[in-house]
């Protein structure tokens, strides 16, 4: 019952901070020269980024950036390697 009414009220502030995220900026810029477009994507909210909604949703989040490629866009401290 706890546990319950705990992913309720996380789910419902990951609702609330996405709405809140920072506006899509140029993560990566391209070597000059190159002909290739900047790597666009947003950190999140100051200091804890998308940590919220990658902790109680990690199978939906994935899914949703499948599309991104290898380059992440969370802006966390740490990245994690590509499994294909």
């Amino acid at each position: 019952m706890i546990a319950h009414v705990l992913k309720r009220q996380l789910q419902s502030a990951i609702s609330h901070t996405e709405r809140l995220a920072s506006p899509v900026r140029p993560l990566a810029a391209p070597p000059p020269g190159s002909g290739l477009k900047p790597v666009l994507g947003d950190y999140g909210l100051p200091v804890i980024g998308h940590t919220i909604s990658v902790l109680t949703d990690l199978l939906e989040r994935i899914l949703a950036k499948r599309g991104t490629g290898p380059m992440p866009t969370d802006g966390l401290p740490i990245r994690l390697q590509r499994l294909s």
